[in-house]
């Protein structure tokens, strides 16, 4: 087997155990690598989002943190997506917005999964406004915001009861030009301050 092979495989397993929330698992297959195999972007990344689903925010920093300095690598959109969605778990909505600004900072183009990480993160800790600016940041970026987006941006809203502007955002949904289709997601959020 290639080292090319083996250093998917490993991407693989540790996605694998991300999505069970097994991040010591993932956390394992990262450290056995070594010295054999040395991690690239790929795999912090998938090793940063297992450690968010496992809801170790801070160990997902960590992460971040040594595969910048030890190892040298440049994190790409995913690993700064993986590391704000982990922040945001963990309610650490001021490192997810340091993540956004500093992605920016170092010159990054925003991707939607980013900007859905962010919104997310700041609709946990409860940050309608900022969850609101980010929504309009993507817009202004022409990067089509999706369901997803447009839900959360919603539930944000719907939390801070500003129905006006859940309702404004609802009205631009994709889904919402003919109607409610696909279960009415939006209009769920809208309704649910949770």
């Amino acid at each position: 087997m290639s080292l090319a092979s083996e250093l998917k495989d490993c991407t693989r397993l540790i996605s694998h155990f991300g999505r069970r929330g097994a991040w010591r698992n993932a956390l394992w297959v990262l450290r056995d690598m070594a010295p054999r195999l040395l991690p690239n972007v790929i795999v912090y990344s998938a090793s940063i989002d297992a450690c968010g689903r496992g809801e170790q925010w801070a160990l997902a920093m960590a992460l971040l943190g040594e595969m910048r300095g030890r190892v040298g690598l440049r994190p790409n959109a995913t690993t700064y997506t993986n590391a704000a969605g982990a922040c945001g778990r963990g309610l650490e909505w001021e490192r997810s917005l340091a993540l956004w600004e500093e992605f920016l900072k170092e010159g990054g183009e925003p991707t939607l999964s980013l900007c859905s990480a962010l919104v997310g993160a700041l609709t946990r800790s409860r940050r309608w406004e900022e969850a609101l600016c980010t929504f309009g940041e993507a817009r202004r970026r022409d990067l089509h915001p999706d369901a997803i987006l447009h839900t959360a941006t919603i539930r944000a809203c719907g939390q801070a009861w500003r129905w006006q502007t859940a309702l404004s955002i609802l009205a631009i949904m994709p889904e919402a030009q003919g109607g409610l289709r696909g279960g009415g997601g939006g209009a769920q959020a809208a309704a649910s301050p949770r």
